[in-house]
């Protein structure tokens, strides 16, 4: 199978990871248009740089497409000879397309987020869509929110799978929320990219709120990304320093160290002006309920299709920052609450995304591939 990835492989797509290895009969080849990084932490024997890309041509469709995977195809069909070409993220579905037809290969496109919220209002972009939804055989969304956008650009409903992301299991060690005591205040985690889909600014304004009524809290920060800058100078408007700690560029295990130390986790992703906006939840999300973590999120998305209101988590609208600041505090003022969440929140992980079983799903690609 050969798998066309843009940047093999960000900490923040730990979980495409875990997809490409998903279906072990079949050895992957990854094709990437950027120089690899983190081979280390995610190890695969064949990733191959097809052409070096500038990521600021992924707004320029005809550059990309011309310059993108095409050029180094050819010679790959001969010598590896893939029997499926599986694009993860719309745009490099549409820059398979002349690969696929020229070879007769079968081709499995996922979708992720941005392919469909920022390129999805461009109309170059929609109608390369309606070429890939007319060509490819199948269309991987995470949730029901994501497979009605995909409705809504001209996908056949009979082509879309809901494919649940699997976490796995075996690394993330999961414990009752600690003890909150002078020595171990309440600790909120926040852990993505802080871009502003991420909602980190909605974040710090609950802070802000929450801790007028329970001040012995403390928030992270894990991630890094255009915005840090921005929200470090509002935590310092907001409150003070000691309050929030920042943590860039921490590794996977050392996210899941963290995570083993917080109460809360906090998520309040958003439709970004650009259209931007989450492929389904943040993976983030499975993480921590795996963990023990008690959940407060919006219902961006499929974050609703990822937590459960009122079961694993406590939601509100997106922005809706005094609401979150409220189930901050709600959580906060009820340990057994939060333990209850916990409970709820790791047998929803092992039951619905958990990476074992989500690899006994993923054998009814096989047929295809």
């Amino acid at each position: 199978i050969c798998h066309l990835i843009h940047n093999y492989l960000p900490f923040s797509q730990n979980w495409l990871y875990y997809q490409i290895k998903g279906i072990e009969q079949f050895p992957p080849l990854v094709l990437t248009c950027s120089e690899p990084v983190n081979r280390r932490h995610f190890p695969l024997k064949a990733i191959r740089q097809a052409y070096k890309v500038k990521k600021r041509s992924l707004d320029d469709a005809e550059y990309y497409l011309d310059n993108g995977f095409w050029p180094a195809m050819a010679g790959l069909a001969e010598e590896d000879k893939p029997v499926l070409l599986h694009a993860h993220f719309g745009v490099n579905g549409v820059a398979a397309l002349n690969w696929k037809n020229y070879y007769s290969l079968p081709l499995i496109t996922s979708f992720y987020g941005y392919d469909a919220g920022i390129l999805g209002r461009q109309p170059y972009w929609r109608q390369a869509y309606r070429q890939l939804f007319q060509a490819g055989e199948l269309f991987l969304v995470e949730g029901p929110h994501m497979r009605s956008c995909l409705r809504r650009l001209g996908c056949p409903a009979k082509k879309i799978i809901i494919q649940n992301i699997g976490v796995d299991l075996k690394k993330i060690k999961y414990r009752q929320p600690p003890g909150i005591t002078r020595n171990n205040p309440l600790t909120i985690i926040i852990a993505a990219r802080v871009v502003e889909k991420k909602g980190h600014f909605t974040a710090l304004k609950a802070f802000a709120e929450f801790i007028k009524s329970y001040p012995a809290a403390h928030l992270k920060i894990i991630g890094e990304g255009e915005l840090l800058p921005a929200i470090k100078r509002l935590a310092r408007e907001l409150m003070s320093n000691k309050k929030v700690a920042f943590l860039p560029g921490l590794t996977y295990r050392e996210y899941l160290s963290e995570l083993q130390s917080g109460h809360i986790f906090l998520q309040p992703s958003q439709t970004a002006k650009n259209g931007d906006m989450e492929g389904g939840a943040p993976v983030s999300l499975l993480e921590a309920q795996a963990t023990g973590l008690g959940i407060v999120a919006t219902s961006h998305a499929d974050i609703p299709y990822y937590v459960i209101n009122e079961e694993t988590g406590l939601l509100a609208a997106e922005k809706d920052w005094r609401v979150l600041a409220g189930h901050l505090l709600k959580l906060a003022n009820n340990p057994s609450l939060l333990g209850l969440f916990a409970e709820k929140g790791r047998k929803h992980i092992e039951k619905n995304f958990n990476l074992v079983v989500q690899k006994k799903g993923w054998r009814r690609f096989t047929a295809i591939y």
